[in-house]
């Protein structure tokens, strides 16, 4: 798939709905992102005429045709130039182009040499629509299981239940639940 043919399909159409349950709404009131090592691409799709500073008003465009610019996070330096997307830019890879977001060094910004691909949002504009790409950084997380330690705990405290009369079934239930929560908070908040 082509950036092109991923911005017109999945951004700019109108007709898409999500395919989630119980979700009644446009795929363009929803926001999407692409996970990959240390990083994540947001896709937001809006509304141009409800962004602050679009450089999109002293321009003329034909609505037939896709509009590019983009900005510095970093120094805030923005190509106020808004250009059509080059066919050559259409036809660009989708998948190379996620690569270069994810991985891509070069080129920088001119004036604090930041990385175009990670530290610039990308504006992308169709028939009074307008697609943001935004990449940042994540912290890598891991999945950590309970020790046994925690779960011979636990059955001890449910043997403890067991021989407690009904009335006092409810709190200790609690109680255990306090435990458990506090017990598998401390095993988060170490491994951070």
């Amino acid at each position: 798939m082509t950036l092109g043919q991923f911005l017109e399909f999945y951004c700019f159409n109108i007709k898409l709905t999500c395919r989630a349950r119980d979700c009644n709404k446009d795929m363009l009131d929803h926001e999407r992102s692409f996970f990959h090592y240390k990083g994540r691409l947001n896709i937001s799709v809006k509304n141009w005429r409800l962004l602050d500073k679009s450089p999109l008003r002293d321009t003329n465009m034909t609505h037939d045709q896709i509009y590019v610019w983009q900005q510095c996070k970093i120094c805030k330096l923005s190509s106020h130039q808004v250009v059509p997307l080059a066919e050559e830019s259409w036809r660009y890879s989708f998948g190379k182009y996620l690569e270069n977001t994810f991985y891509g060094e070069s080129p920088t910004c001119s004036a604090c040499q930041s990385s175009i691909w990670r530290d610039y949002m990308k504006y992308f504009y169709y028939n009074d629509t307008v697609v943001i790409f935004e990449y940042e950084t994540i912290t890598l997380m891991d999945v950590v299981v309970p020790s046994l330690k925690s779960i011979a705990c636990a059955h001890e405290c449910l043997n403890l239940l067991r021989t407690k009369d009904i009335a006092n079934l409810q709190r200790e239930i609690l109680n255990v639940r306090l435990e458990l929560t506090e017990c598998f908070y401390n095993v988060i908040v170490a491994d951070l």
